[in-house]
């Protein structure tokens, strides 16, 4: 099944100022991050970001924050986005069943919110070069858990393009700009 922009919503998970510096390849990861949440803000997809205990791991990372503008930042204090109750509720309260994920840490926040918006009926997708870990092995052991339990993976560019359909589409050019 494809992604369809109407029935989406982006999570963004946990990419803070203190722990993203020890993120491996995090330059890379960033100029990905900015690639794919100005490729999703074409869409105006609702988007969620949550934030790890905001007073020993900062605030998300400004850079971000110029594509974050209509997002809804909510704190955590549980790896899963699932079980704090105050995300939880703003995700089902989208009324759309796809989740598209990115964000850090692979190995913990991100696979245990993938796992669990799966076990609630969502269909997940987790943008693979849109997520990081300390370590390049965790974040590939994730990447494997993930496929196991049926979470769907993509990138960047085949996430937008499916978004967009079709070369006629407005966005396309906006797109194709982005993804150079």
């Amino acid at each position: 099944m494809k992604f369809l922009a109407s029935t989406c919503q982006v999570l963004v998970i946990d990419v803070q100022e203190r722990l993203f510096p020890h993120i491996e390849n995090h330059l890379t990861l960033e100029n990905n991050l900015l690639k794919l949440l100005q490729g999703l803000r074409l869409f105006t997809l609702p988007t969620t970001v949550s934030q790890q205990y905001s007073k020993g791991l900062g605030a998300t990372i400004p850079l971000l924050h110029p594509f974050l503008k209509e997002a809804c930042f909510l704190e955590k204090s549980t790896f899963s986005c699932v079980e704090e109750e105050a995300i939880k509720q703003h995700l089902l309260l989208q009324n759309r069943n796809q989740i598209i994920i990115c964000g850090i840490e692979a190995h913990i926040c991100v696979q245990q919110t993938a796992l669990d918006l799966a076990e609630k009926g969502f269909d997940v997708c987790v943008v693979a070069d849109c997520i990081g870990a300390r370590s390049e092995f965790s974040k590939t052991i994730s990447m494997h858990r993930l496929l196991q339990e049926g979470i769907r993976i993509c990138t960047v560019e085949s996430l937008l393009f499916e978004l967009c359909r079709d070369s006629k589409n407005p966005i396309f050019k906006s797109i194709t700009e982005i993804i150079k």
